[in-house]
C-alpha cells in the first residue's frame, strides 16, 4: 500500500469514527431543551383572599412555593409577589387559573432555548474523558519520567476530572431546569378612599416631623463638629484678616488724607 493509501485510509476511518461519535452524542441529547418561566399581575381587592385562592390552585397542581414577599405602605395598601416552581407542563393551565384570581394587568411568557448549550456540555465531558484516557495511558507508559512530570501529569488528570464533573453537573442542572417551571405572581390591591382618617394621617405626619427633626439635629451638630475639628485653621486665618484687614485700612486712609492735603494745598498756592 502506497503512502498516498494509507492517508487516504486514514482520513476515511477518521471521517467514519467522527460520525459514530457525532451519532451517539446525538442519540444521547433530547430532541429540545427549554427552560420556560412567565410571570403575572394582578389586581386584587383583598390580598389575603387572593394569595390564599392561588396556594389553592398551587396545591391543586402540585406546586411548591419557591419565594414570597408582601408589604403594606401607611394607606393599608397591600402589594407583594409570590413565585412557584411547578411541573414545565402545568406552567400553561397554571397561568389561566391564575387569570381568574383578579384583573389581569400584565402577562409574560418566557421559553430559554438551552439544547446548544447542553449539546456543547455533552461534547466537553466527551473530550474531557478521553483526555482523561491520555493521561491514563501516559502514566502507564514504559517511559522513565521524573518526579516532577509525574505531578504534573497527576495534577492534569485531576484537572480533567473536576472540569468532566462540573459539566455533568450543570448539563444535569440545565435538564432539571427545563422539567420544572417558575412562575412570578404579583398582586396589588387597588387605593383605598379618601376619607379623613386622623390615625393614618397622625402617624405619617409624626413619622415625617421625627425624621425631619432628626436630620435637622443631626445637620446640626456635624456643622459643629465641623467648626470645633477646623478651628486650629480658620481661628488663625481670621485672626490674621482681621487684624491685617485693620492695618491696611489705617495705612489707606493715611495715604488718602496726606494726598487730600497736598491737593489741598497745591491749590491754594494756586490761587
Amino acid at each position: 500500500m502506497t503512502r498516498t493509501s494509507r492517508l487516504a485510509f486514514a482520513v476515511a476511518v477518521h471521517m467514519v469514527l467522527l460520525a459514530l461519535f457525532s451519532s451517539a452524542l446525538l442519540a444521547d441529547t433530547p430532541a429540545k431543551i427549554a427552560v420556560r418561566s412567565g410571570s403575572v399581575v394582578l389586581k386584587v381587592n383583598d390580598y389575603n383572599q387572593a394569595r390564599s385562592r392561588i396556594m389553592s390552585l398551587a396545591r391543586a397542581r402540585k406546586a411548591v412555593l419557591h419565594e414570597e414577599k408582601s408589604e403594606a405602605n401607611f394607606s393599608g395598601e397591600r402589594h407583594g409577589y409570590i413565585i412557584l416552581e411547578l411541573d414545565a407542563a402545568q406552567l400553561g393551565p397554571m397561568m389561566e387559573d391564575v387569570r381568574g384570581v383578579g384583573k389581569l394587568y400584565s402577562e409574560l411568557v418566557q421559553t430559554a432555548d438551552q439544547t446548544s448549550n447542553f449539546e456543547k456540555l455533552g461534547t466537553q465531558i466527551s473530550l474531557l474523558e478521553q483526555n482523561e484516557d491520555e493521561l491514563k495511558g501516559f502514566m502507564r507508559s514504559p517511559r522513565r519520567m521524573r518526579g516532577s512530570d509525574i505531578l504534573f501529569v497527576q495534577y492534569r488528570l485531576y484537572e480533567s476530572r473536576v472540569q468532566a464533573a462540573n459539566a455533568a453537573q450543570e448539563r444535569a442542572n440545565t435538564a432539571r431546569r427545563a422539567q420544572r417551571a417558575l412562575i412570578n405572581i404579583a398582586l396589588f390591591e387597588p387605593e383605598p378612599r379618601k376619607s379623613f382618617d386622623w390615625g393614618n394621617w397622625h402617624a405619617v405626619a409624626s413619622y415625617r416631623a421625627k425624621g425631619s427633626f432628626l436630620y435637622v439635629i443631626q445637620k446640626t451638630v456635624t456643622g459643629f463638629y465641623y467648626i470645633l475639628y477646623f478651628a486650629p485653621f480658620w481661628i488663625p486665618a481670621l485672626l490674621i484678616v482681621f487684624f491685617g484687614g485693620r492695618k491696611l485700612y489705617r495705612l489707606v486712609r493715611q495715604r488718602v488724607t496726606a494726598w487730600l492735603i497736598r491737593r489741598r494745598t497745591a491749590n491754594q498756592e494756586a490761587v
